[in-house]
């Protein structure tokens, strides 16, 4: 008896394994699929192009939060808590639709009639309908992983970028002007295709109906998660729509530095996720969790300093002369993602003595602090100022977590000597590369 006990126990821990690893490889193929592929978009679209379609991504990306009210976030917890109940898994769906009828309205007689984003008619029809198709995405891929089958989910996400990025290849080698939106065209198909298939599966899986009660519980759950979400769009994407007042050129060059730079902000998540299990159990047990720190730590710096030496490089290899600014913008993005880093080591235990608003807090005004320091250094200074905004807003979610982990929870995870040297290994690097 004890033997299958114990033989059951170990295929629930492989299957765990599997998932997590099939989750994992499909996010990094993503990424690679992304990243091999910018120099074929960039050796046809200039700055201003590139810039201009980074423009219209961003407006999704804002325009997704509201539109899809967070709903799919909710949708694992629902399909957990009711696991006896009749499953209304087309709900979110229709609340999306109902709320994109509205809002989709509102934004855009206000673009059309009052003009406060100048854009052509078509471009915002085209927007809209994608955001409604990507969040029709995000929520079936929550109830695919709802239902545990993370084969099925990887093969979704990857297949969705595959679309997406082979259309654009076809559309920027065909078409010879308005290459932004044409790129554009490529995501509007293939959130249509990927977004309405797995529409289909929800009605022929779960029905179409939907339910008050099941709205109402995953709209409680949901919506005040909205502001969190938001205030992180607002850290990485604002700075593109400060840019774009400026040119549409600094926003692509940018956009392009901004590309480059994320590689170590993926690293430090990475390093993160296997951090996380073993710092809580630690902080459970009541054991020793510096050596755990340390190690993270000494990887983190290794690829950090690497990837600085390594810089000249990777932009001459992805992009091209018409690129050349951001040189002196990567850097500094770097050093940015350097802070999250930070950031990311004590956040984890807020996360753990359940913080959660207090994360969600200083989320919101670290957009705040975004939103400001765009205001200020984006005009006078171009590219480099949207940098310099996105490092100071970094910097402060490290020292509200600092300050919070030190003096609230009175945790001493570095002595006040130690911080200083390990920002000080972030930021002579950075100077190095820009003034040597």
């Amino acid at each position: 008896m004890n033997i299958k006990i114990i033989g059951e126990k170990l295929e629930i821990i492989k299957n765990i394994f599997i998932y997590e690893i099939i989750y994992i490889f499909s996010d990094m193929l993503i990424k690679a699929i992304a990243f091999i592929s910018m120099p074929f978009f960039l050796n046809k679209m200039n700055p201003d192009e590139f810039g201009l379609f980074n423009l219209y991504t961003t407006y999704i990306g804002i325009l997704a939060v509201f539109i899809g009210l967070n709903v799919s976030n909710a949708i694992v917890r629902y399909k957990v808590e009711k696991i006896d109940k009749k499953k209304y898994l087309a709900t979110p769906i229709w609340i999306i639709i109902l709320n994109a009828t509205v809002l989709s309205g509102v934004f855009y007689i206000f673009s059309n009639f009052f003009h406060f984003i100048e854009i052509k008619k078509e471009v915002i029809i085209v927007i809209l309908i994608s955001t409604v198709f990507s969040c029709f995405i995000h929520v079936g891929l929550e109830i695919i992983r709802s239902e545990k089958n993370a084969i099925l989910y990887g093969f979704v996400s990857v297949l969705h970028s595959i679309f997406s990025i082979g259309l654009g290849l076809i559309f920027i080698y065909k078409m010879e002007d308005d290459l932004g939106f044409w790129r554009l065209v490529s995501i509007f198909i293939s959130s249509i295709l990927v977004g309405g298939a797995l529409v289909l599966r929800i009605v022929n899986k779960y029905g179409i109906k939907g339910n008050i009660k099941t709205a109402r519980y995953l709209l409680s759950y949901s919506m005040p998660l909205i502001p969190y979400t938001f205030s992180t769009i607002i850290l990485s994407q604002v700075n593109i729509l400060f840019l774009s007042k400026v040119s549409l050129s600094q926003v692509g060059v940018y956009s392009f530095a901004s590309n480059i730079g994320m590689i170590v902000s993926i690293i430090a998540i990475a390093l993160n996720r296997s951090l996380q299990p073993n710092l809580f159990e630690a902080l459970r047990d009541n054991r020793n969790y510096k050596n755990h720190l340390k190690r993270n730590i000494g990887i983190f710096y290794f690829f950090y300093i690497t990837f600085i030496i390594s810089t000249d490089l990777l932009i001459f290899i992805f992009g091209n002369k018409s690129y050349l600014g951001a040189v002196n913008v990567v850097p500094i993005l770097i050093l940015a993602y350097g802070y999250f880093f930070l950031y990311s080591l004590f956040i984890n235990f807020m996360y753990y003595y359940k913080k959660n608003f207090k994360i969600s807090l200083f989320s919101i005004l670290s957009a705040g602090i975004a939103i400001l320091s765009n205001w200020i250094l984006v005009n006078p200074f171009g590219y480099i100022g949207a940098a310099l905004a996105t490092l100071v807003a970094y910097f402060s979610l490290f020292a509200f977590s600092f300050i919070y982990v030190t003096k609230k929870l009175n945790i001493t995870v570095f002595s006040i000597k130690t911080i200083i040297l390990l920002q000080l290994l972030l930021i002579f690097p950075v100077i190095i590369k820009i003034f040597i």
